[in-house]
């Protein structure tokens, strides 16, 4: 007799949050309902970050993917020098992008060489953007975006530090090398760091049609990566070539255009990383909503727990909690008590730690491009403007990830001191439920200088 075959991993995890959802249903309406509202709620779209060395035909292979030949730049002296975030829209449209800084300017399609290229003098007047975002009537724009990452400057460069961040951020990378060589220590470097922050990575090995040996190069690369970088050695790649697509839309006939699509691997690759991230982004989902049920769940047990107390204890559980409420609300008003002692101190150590952690980011970067600057020719120097603002970004999200870390270090610390774990429990849910800005931010009291400012400013 056949054995029963066990549920798919998603199957499994569907049942156990339809079995949860009960469970909370039939003792809190009201939490119930704010879970259900974050599945309802539509997952972020994944996206995938496109990576590369200088001319591996990177930009060439996210043209044939969205099936728009000569859309992102692709010649070798026309680098692309920013961020192009790939979205669907009705109609093509673009514009160049300034978060936080200006509104965004709506820029014609033909002119995107203009503002992507390093090779390209900017429209007068207009400001180098931080990204350029186009979105147009692709069918895989609908299920997920892409970015294609500054071929500028390679992946040893600032622009590739940032690709790496931009990456652990991302659904997946998609990494692209060509069919001409194994790959270079520098791929090797940047695979080797990414490799504990980025969850899923994409291989393409493109210009396969251009190289016949591409299959020896394949497997050397897969060869090194299992010295260098084992976590992907038994990583699937894709071989494409975005040139045979190309030629499809050129063939004579339906059937011809049909073979060279199919033999280009680009259809292939499509469906591969549809497959593996739409999946992924619904399992994404499923995290989101269980993670909601646990503080839900954690919140309702804490309180059942309270009851039954009260319920066993009579009188003086009730005694138990008006002390419990007193000893709170005078540790709150106390200004010698150890919470707010230790409050004070993590905030202190984080802010210290943060302006070290800032400073050294500052210097390393100094540092840098001093030497870029004295071995730079003039194209070189050209370049070097949009590396700094490239570097300051990433200077600006490593700082800000230390400190959403450090913040949260403070608040566990300072909170365990003050409330035990289950009502923790209660905090926790109630904040998340709450829906508005649970930090107000303010600025800094003025006061007028004292002794001790003015004999730290002469120290």
């Amino acid at each position: 007799m056949t054995a029963p075959t066990a549920p798919s991993l998603p199957a499994q995890v569907k049942q156990a949050r339809e079995t949860l959802l009960t469970v909370l249903r039939e003792n809190d309406v009201q939490a119930a309902k704010w879970v259900e509202d974050i599945r309802r709620a539509r997952p972020k779209k994944p996206s995938v970050v496109v990576v590369g060395e200088t001319n591996r035909g990177k930009s060439s292979l996210v043209n044939a993917l969205l099936v728009r030949p000569g859309l992102s730049p692709v010649d070798a002296e026309v680098a692309t020098a920013t961020y192009l975030v790939f979205d669907h829209g009705a109609e093509w449209a673009a514009q160049a992008c300034y978060p936080g800084q200006l509104a965004p300017v709506g820029i014609p399609i033909d002119e995107l060489t203009r503002w992507a290229s390093a090779a390209h003098e900017f429209p007068e007047g207009q400001l180098p953007p931080r990204y350029l975002e186009i979105t147009g009537p692709v069918p895989l724009l609908e299920r997920l975006s892409l970015v294609d990452t500054p071929g500028v400057g390679g992946l040893d460069s600032m622009h590739g530090e940032l690709a790496m961040e931009a990456a652990a951020n991302a659904t997946a990378l998609l990494f692209v090398v060509d069919a001409s060589a194994p790959f270079t220590a520098g791929e090797l470097d940047f695979l080797r760091r990414t490799g504990d922050r980025v969850e899923t990575v994409i291989f393409a090995l493109s210009k396969t049609d251009q190289f016949r040996g591409w299959r020896e190069v394949l497997e050397a690369d897969r060869q090194l990566l299992a010295e260098h970088a084992p976590r992907f050695a038994d990583a699937v790649f894709h071989p494409v070539s975005a040139r045979m697509f190309e030629m499809a839309g050129k063939a004579p006939n339906e059937q011809a255009a049909a073979m060279l699509r199919e033999r280009s691997g680009v259809i292939a690759l499509q469906a591969a990383m549809q497959e593996l991230l739409v999946g992924r982004s619904a399992m994404l989902g499923e995290a989101n909503t269980l993670r909601a049920l646990s503080s839900a769940l954690g919140e309702r047990h804490a309180l059942l727990k309270a009851e039954q107390r009260a319920l066993s204890s009579g009188e003086a559980e009730a005694e138990a909690l008006r002390a419990r409420r007193d000893q709170l609300v005078s540790d709150r008003r106390s200004s010698t008590r150890g919470w707010q002692l230790k409050l004070r101190g993590e905030i202190q150590r984080a802010r210290v730690d943060l302006g070290h952690e800032s400073s050294r980011q500052m210097r390393d970067a100094q540092s840098y491009f001093r030497q870029q600057i004295e071995a730079a020719n003039r194209d070189r120097l050209h370049e070097l403007p949009q590396q700094v603002d490239a570097s300051l970004q990433m200077i600006s999200q490593r700082v800000s990830a230390v400190m959403a870390q450090r913040l949260n270090r403070v608040t566990d610390v300072a909170l365990s001191e003050l409330f035990s774990a289950e009502e923790l429990d209660v905090i926790r849910a109630q904040f998340l439920r709450s829906g508005g800005p649970q930090v107000v931010l303010r600025p800094p009291d003025k006061r007028p200088p004292t002794p001790e400012d003015k004999l730290l400013v002469f120290m």
